[in-house]
């Protein structure tokens, strides 16, 4: 292998007298980067793998390029401007579907962060107007690349679905669509709706309503009146993940809140 230290003579060798791409190879792969980058016979073979020795030179020397601020802005000239193929932006997209990085890999990830974090964002944080303009700008490059690529949807969905998702819970979703079938539950909703005027009993919103169990109906099974109140899906995504704080306040509101009775709760009547 052809040592790191080789002064620029060498690399210009390489180049075969060629001004230009030698000027372009000082630029980008510095003389002190190691030169097996350099040239046909100089690149390694397909699935060699660098010891452990020479990635953390090269890491070393890489890191010390992008801290000269010289080196970063030519870097930021010579990319300036360019843009990926919409060719080439999905085959990167397809070729990341369903990638996960190994426990081993992530924990090495998070050391590493741990001791070299990002210094311009270290102690740093967003303001709350950027935060939302940052939320803005995503849902709609999200829509664009979804209308652009309706087979990524598809891909999501695939990734996502069953064992693979988050918010799996053992396969109790299809019991739970046949015991809803067998209670009726779409003439519940519209009963409940009905007595809470069709608005969101917390921020008073009338549209994309959700009946919510104020005891969960995975903990009460109670589809009672008492136990159901109206409210958005907004105001609903954000309840159920602290709902025995709310619960109290619900049943006051509905007028069966009794702190003498508690216990009485699921038994109450319609």
């Amino acid at each position: 292998m052809i040592n790191g230290n080789t002064n620029s003579g060498n690399n210009k060798n390489l180049y075969q007298g060629d001004n230009r791409l030698y000027a372009n190879s000082l630029l980008v792969f510095p003389p002190a980067y190691p030169l097996f980058f350099f040239g046909d016979n100089a690149m390694p073979k397909k699935g060699y793998h660098f010891s452990e020795k020479v990635r953390i030179n090269m890491r070393k020397i890489m890191i010390e390029r992008w801290q000269d601020p010289v080196y970063a802005k030519k870097m930021s000239d010579v990319h300036k401007g360019k843009k990926l193929s919409k060719e080439s932006i999905l085959k990167r997209t397809k070729s990341r579907i369903g990638y996960r990085h190994s426990e081993a890999t992530k924990k090495k990830m998070s050391d590493a962060r741990k001791k070299n974090p990002i210094k311009s964002t270290l102690g740093k944080h967003l303001s709350e107007a950027t935060r939302r303009k940052i939320g803005e700008s995503n849902k709609i490059a999200t829509k664009k690349y979804f209308k652009e690529h309706p087979e990524a949807r598809t891909n999501l969905s695939i990734i996502n679905k069953g064992e693979k998702n988050h918010n799996w819970k053992g396969g109790i979703s299809d019991g739970y669509k046949k015991c809803r079938a067998e209670r009726d539950w779409k003439k519940i909703v519209k009963k409940v709706y009905k007595r809470d005027n069709y608005q969101c009993q917390l921020c008073g919103k009338n549209h994309k309503l959700h009946a919510h169990h104020i005891i969960p109906w995975r903990v009460s099974h109670n589809d009672k009146m008492s136990n159901l109140i109206t409210l958005c899906i907004k105001c609903h995504s954000e309840i159920e993940k602290k709902w025995w704080q709310y619960a109290p306040m619900f049943f006051e509101i509905l007028g069966i809140y009794n702190k003498s009775n508690e216990k009485s709760l699921f038994n109450k009547g319609d």
